[in-house]
């Protein structure tokens, strides 16, 4: 089963999510069959670069086409406004990079996206997953999912071609 991680610099090289990288790419690695792949916003032969080369992930690189329009969504006072804090926009580009799947995506129906600070205890199969019409995904924090209000997207199912048509 594919798997798609998604880095964007200059965040992925900080010391901190670079450890918890390496620690991800070890487990993965270690416990599962997972083809990884990663959606790279960053630069050709820094030290992330070359850690996913160490570990045979395969490397797309790839911009957010909507920068723009997100640093212009999401203004600096905005931010301060509606979140009480600044974000770095490299972490908000990361965030949305992991809908750009599946439009890179052209071959499997489903895939899996996760953050880079997983930890895979064991193998991920596409049959012991829910096969969703868009996304699955666990709550962040509330149990009752009729109840909750969002949900944690660090682990996701993707249907690629339901998730295509909803990507405008």
């Amino acid at each position: 089963m594919k798997c798609y991680i998604c880095l964007t610099d200059p965040i992925v090289n900080r010391k901190d999510y670079f450890s918890m990288l390496k620690v991800t790419l070890i487990s993965a690695r270690t416990n599962t069959s997972l083809r990884l792949i990663c959606l790279y916003d960053g630069k050709i032969g820094d030290p992330v670069y070359n850690l996913l080369k160490r570990f045979k992930v395969e490397i797309i690189i790839h911009e957010l086409p909507y920068k723009k329009e997100l640093m212009e969504i999401y203004s600096h006072e905005w931010m301060e406004t509606e979140l009480g804090k600044d974000i770095e926009y490299s972490r908000i580009f990361g965030t949305f990079m992991r809908m750009e799947v599946p439009i890179i995506e052209k071959e499997d129906e489903y895939v899996l996206y996760t953050d880079m600070d997983i930890i895979f205890n064991d193998d991920i199969l596409l049959k012991d997953l829910p096969r969703p019409a868009y996304l699955a995904a666990a709550p962040e924090f509330e149990r009752d999912t009729k109840r909750m209000s969002y949900f944690n997207a660090g682990i996701l199912v993707m249907n690629i071609q339901g998730m295509r048509v909803k990507y405008q």
